[in-house]
């Protein structure tokens, strides 16, 4: 892997910057690649939420035991599909 893959990688939102013989890395505004990926992977983890909370829907019935519904409340309260970190770093690109 050469240098400019690897930073493509690890500097995202950042940039190299060469100052007198010194690499530092700073901010750098997010272009149209990063906002797509980013839509794309929010897109990804609300779909994946929606279908869940779709399946728990669609097996609730009158005999669904308390037990059941305790699960199913906690699975529809956690999210687990969705990463805050990642939704977090989605605000900042917009705010």
């Amino acid at each position: 892997m050469n240098l400019n893959s690897s930073l493509r990688m690890y500097s995202w939102p950042l940039k190299l910057l060469l100052v007198e013989g010194n690499v530092s890395f700073v901010p750098k505004k997010p272009g149209d690649v990063d906002y797509a990926i980013m839509v794309a992977v929010v897109y990804s983890m609300v779909k994946q939420d929606y279908v869940m909370q779709e399946k728990i829907v669609s097996s609730l019935s009158l005999k669904t035991s308390s037990g059941e519904l305790e699960s199913y409340c906690l699975m529809w309260s956690l999210h687990p599909f969705v990463n805050d970190e990642i939704m977090h770093r989605a605000w900042s690109l917009i705010s």
